[in-house]
């Protein structure tokens, strides 16, 4: 998958052309078993508890560290220290795999949700003490999360959190 253009959900077809998850489905398992991937399921609507709202076959994988992601993608300290031209591209990724790392390291389980035929999305959704917390997070300062905002006029007893990064 490219660095450059953020997915939405993993997709088998950016590992091989024309693969199948039964093909690697193995494979998947041996790394979530060896604690080196973590599978942040798509929940259908935003409703606790968020486990019975999990899609099995729609997720977003996350390595478990960053650094293994810099290095998977080429992507030296150096480079993103600087913030060269070269690192921004792939700024955004970066910035979720910090997000989703800090989540899952304090033990909590992060899902996604997203409209199914829309643009309509929301990067985590937490399950705490019974309440469902969506929350959008951008590696840019004071950005106006207009799904972050839709989803909350839609469901105006619910809160969110926008989470902000100046620096990555």
């Amino acid at each position: 998958m490219s660095l450059q253009t953020p997915s939405r959900k993993f997709s088998f077809s950016a590992v091989h052309p024309g693969a199948r998850a039964s093909q690697y489905e193995t494979a998947l398992l041996w790394l979530q078993d060896a604690g080196q991937v973590h599978k942040v399921h798509r929940v259908r609507e935003v409703r606790p508890p968020l486990k019975l709202c999990e899609e099995q076959g729609a997720f977003r994988l996350f390595v478990i560290d960053c650094g293994l992601l810099g290095a998977m993608a080429d992507v030296s300290p150096k480079m993103s220290v600087e913030a060269s031209e070269a690192f921004k591209a792939a700024k955004a990724m970066f910035t979720m795999q910090l997000v989703a790392q800090t989540l899952i390291g304090r033990g909590l389980r992060p899902r996604y949700w997203a409209r199914v035929n829309s643009s309509g999305r929301l990067d985590f959704v937490l399950d705490i003490e019974g309440a469902a917390i969506p929350m959008e997070v951008s590696a840019e300062t004071a950005v106006r999360s207009q799904a972050l905002c839709a989803f909350i006029a839609e469901h105006p007893k619910w809160k969110g959190l926008a989470t902000f990064f100046r620096r990555l």
